[in-house]
């Protein structure tokens, strides 16, 4: 038999041809499409530092990203933060407000349930959650306190994972084989010698593994010999492991990467040629619900069919590489990754200048590309930061793997040689096994649709008696709710999609018809979503080991103090006449400032009345109201009239308005009116300008007292905002300071208004920086970034 390869060019036209002779292509690839079309979120934390000393908090940004469409997440208002003991005992939860798939928050270790030792920490949401494969984010952190802490004896007990390429072992034909070598924490151990031996003991082949214990060999197995793997470790232990009995049938998969192409070769041996050489077999590239389906035949009287794919025609990032049988039955699988069009944006930092006690620091590089980062400052010796995964490594690699990554940001690190990384990253997605996708079990995938869970809802009840009296107002000053409810017959009442601040009140009033006045009800309430508060499940692994305390740490060493970190960007600064606004408004012809009294209110009922005087376009239509620039704007890609950015009490309103069709003007404290395209100082979304109102207080509105009202404390609202301290430190020139203290976290800071960000921190003269940046454009570039900055 002629056993030499035939190149055959993958065409798509090919595919059609054969589509059109078996119909059930079509169907397979919809049936894969609607699966993975709903799975396309997942989260990343961005902690400040991952060691933290006691009576120091825990800071940290969250990111929302959309798999499907590359892009931030615009749809999630709620980000879920629950903090963990090492055994998973549920110990404290937060809600985060997001927006444009960005949060931030923080976590105050004073309480006496967190003591010196190992935490996990992890962030999600509803709708990721409602996924029995979910793509939420788990870490870990430690609390180093004043007693030294043993170092763990070493892990003496190994799991040796030996896994042939596709994922079948063919007799009489050259296989890849992937060994991957754990300890009891799941974490790869590096060893010195590998060897594969025969039936005789004879070494056939040698191999050494890298840094996570991966390594790789060929074998050409005969179909009843036995092989076996020998282990040396570099402590003098032996781990050996048989090889699994080659299959005498069936097909093999090998693969090749290089710069431009991925070649692949589907070797069969001479027993199973006669069966399959009129068969047709599809080779499918898939990600994130997107597929690309090839029809293939073994070219006559050869054992080998090879396919060179350029990179330009894969998928960006992982792409999963199946071959099926004509029955779409998956038979082998390999996972690769093209580092092609990889959506990654590079920053640089410098020091500025020294005032005071203050030290400036420079972010060059996207001074024309929005883009919203967070940005952690640590001594230049810190061992404080150890995060296992970063925003790149998350995003663009964990959501196709099944199972914990040891340390996913080394493959993404600019501190190692772009060759390694990437003969590293091949060795992990080798050793990985199939993807997270069950082609066995696809009608069981995700075919509903979760729910969108944005904001909370509020269902209330009244108990009693109520004689000409139809309407319950609620407010809560805190987050500005202010509502008037229509009650339904049984005497119910619901508000859906609002913001409220955790730990606030939330006072409930009954309005009599005539006279306006307001009566104190005897209600029941709920605020959903509620809190989760469920246990860990103890399955996901953790690499404990890492988390090491070897030194003491005094008690006294931070006082309770706090420095406050201070950030400017292009020279801005905040205006204490417009205290109102959390903002930093510009100045000039095309912003307005008003605070509201008796004649603006009787001149413009509503408040919109009053925004279509300041040169904003205002449409009522039966499903609401619409607002939008006058002037068109070439700033981003809006339409022609842009849309401003308009905040309620702080709380960003998005496509619905609805809220502002009734809002009277006698009912608002102030509003802030820029019309510059580059107002937008909140997000993404510029070029409309914005628009921010700031409401009376219930007090104000309705002249009612406490008294008259029914009051209910928020347990399950979101965290309110609070600037970053960092804490005052007993000395900064010792070893303490040096590794595990903090001097700046800036959470959210965006770019792209055409400078550099400037940013000043308390100069704690520290001959070296280190500085740790994570970060998301509009349109899905990602930045991560470690730097060291000399001072």
């Amino acid at each position: 038999m002629k056993k030499t390869t035939i190149l055959s060019m993958l065409i798509f036209a090919s595919m059609l041809s054969v589509a059109q002779i078996n119909p059930k292509l079509k169907e397979f690839q919809n049936n894969y499409s609607e699966n993975l079309s709903n799975n396309a979120k997942t989260v990343f934390l961005h902690l400040n530092k991952n060691l933290v000393l006691e009576k120091e908090s825990l800071w940290f940004a969250g990111y929302i990203y959309d798999l499907k469409t590359g892009r931030p997440d615009s749809e999630t208002t709620n980000l879920n933060i629950s903090i963990f003991n090492e055994d998973g005992k549920f110990l404290d939860s937060k809600v985060l407000y997001t927006w444009s798939g960005k949060a931030s928050g923080y976590l105050q270790l004073k309480d006496q349930k967190f003591k010196p030792g190992n935490y996990i920490i992890r962030a999600s949401t509803s709708y990721i959650d409602s996924f029995e494969d979910n793509h939420s984010y788990t870490g870990t952190f430690t609390i180093l306190g004043s007693k030294k802490t043993p170092k763990p004896q070493p892990q003496l007990n190994y799991d040796l994972q030996l896994l042939p390429e596709g994922g079948h072992l063919l007799a009489n034909v050259m296989n890849t084989v992937g060994v991957k070598l754990l300890n009891n924490h799941g974490k790869g151990v590096e060893f010195d010698k590998g060897y594969v031996l025969n039936n005789d003991n004879d070494t056939i082949s040698r191999f050494n593994s890298n840094r996570f214990g991966m390594a790789s060999f060929n074998i050409q197995p005969k179909p009843m010999d036995g092989y076996k793997v020998v282990i040396n470790m570099k402590n003098g232990d032996q781990v050996k492991s048989p090889i699994e009995r080659a299959e005498t049938t069936g097909i093999s998969l090998a693969s090749t990467i290089s710069s431009k192409d991925v070649r692949l070769s589907l070797l069969t041996n001479e027993s199973t040629y006669p069966d399959i050489k009129d068969n047709t077999f599809y080779l499918g590239l898939t990600k994130n619900g997107k597929i690309k389906t090839y029809a293939f035949k073994f070219p006559e009287e050869s054992l080998t069919a090879n396919f060179q794919l350029k990179k330009d025609s894969l998928f960006s990032g992982v792409n999963t590489i199946t071959v099926f049988n004509e029955t779409f039955e998956p038979i082998l699988e390999r996972l690769i990754f093209n580092d092609y069009d990889t959506k990654r944006v590079s920053i640089s930092a410098e020091t500025t200048q020294t005032k005071g006690d203050s030290l400036g620091l420079q972010l060059s590089g996207l001074e024309n590309q929005v883009s919203s980062l967070s940005v952690s400052i640590l001594p230049g010796k810190t061992k404080a930061y150890n995060a296992q995964n970063n925003i790149l490594s998350k995003f663009l690699l964990e959501p196709y793997l099944k199972g914990e990554i040891e340390n996913g940001s080394y493959y993404f690190s600019n501190s190692i040689s772009e060759r390694r990384r990437n003969f590293d990253l091949d060795l992990l997605l080798l050793t990985q096994g199939w993807s997270k996708y069950s082609w066995k079990d696809s009608s069981k995938n995700n075919l509903n649709q979760p729910e969108l869970v944005q904001g909370f809802n509020i269902d209330g009840k009244v108990f009693e008696n109520i004689k000409n009296k139809n309407q319950v107002f609620i407010r809560n000053e805190k987050s500005g709710v202010m509502e008037i409810l229509e009650l339904e017959e049984d005497k119910s009442f619901a508000l859906e999609n609002v913001f409220i601040e955790d730990s606030t009140e939330i006072a409930i009033g009954i309005i009599r018809d005539r006279k306006g006045k307001i009566q104190k009800p005897s209600i029941s309430l709920n605020i959903t979503p509620a809190k989760n508060k469920s246990n860990l499940d103890k399955k996901i692994a953790f690499f404990k080991d890492n988390q090491v305390q070897t030194k003491e740490i005094p008690q006294d060493f931070i006082s309770d103090a706090e420095v406050l970190d201070t950030v400017n960007i292009n020279g801005i600064k905040k205006s204490d006449r417009k205290k109102d606004f959390l903002i930093a408004p510009t100045t000039g012809a095309s912003s307005d400032y008003i605070e509201i009294d008796e004649n603006i209110a009787r001149s413009n009922l509503y408040i919109t009345d009053l925004i279509q005087k300041k040169f904003f376009m205002v449409r009522r239509t039966p499903a609401g109201v619409e607002i939008t620039a006058r002037m068109p704007s070439r700033i981003i890609n809006d339409g022609p009239f842009p849309t401003p950015q308009i905040f309620l009490n702080g709380a960003r309103l998005r496509d619905d308005l609805n809220i502002l069709a009734t809002l009277l003007t006698s009912e608002v404290k102030s509003i802030y009116i820029n019309r510059a395209p580059t107002a937008g100082f909140g997000g993404f979304n510029q070029g409309g300008g914005v628009i921010r109102i700031k409401t009376k207080t219930g007090a104000e509105r309705f002249g009612s007292k406490d008294n008259s009202v029914a009051k209910v404390t928020v347990k399950n609202g979101y965290q309110p905002y609070k600037k970053f301290y960092a804490p005052k430190y007993d000395s900064y020139n010792n070893w303490i300071f040096e590794e595990y203290g903090v001097i700046g976290w800036f959470p959210e800071i965006n770019t792209g208004q055409g400078e550099p960000v400037n940013l000043s921190v308390l100069n704690t003269l520290q001959d070296e920086l280190k500085i740790y940046i994570q970060g998301i454009t509009p349109d899905g570039k990602l930045i991560s970034e470690e730097l060291s900055l000399n001072r």
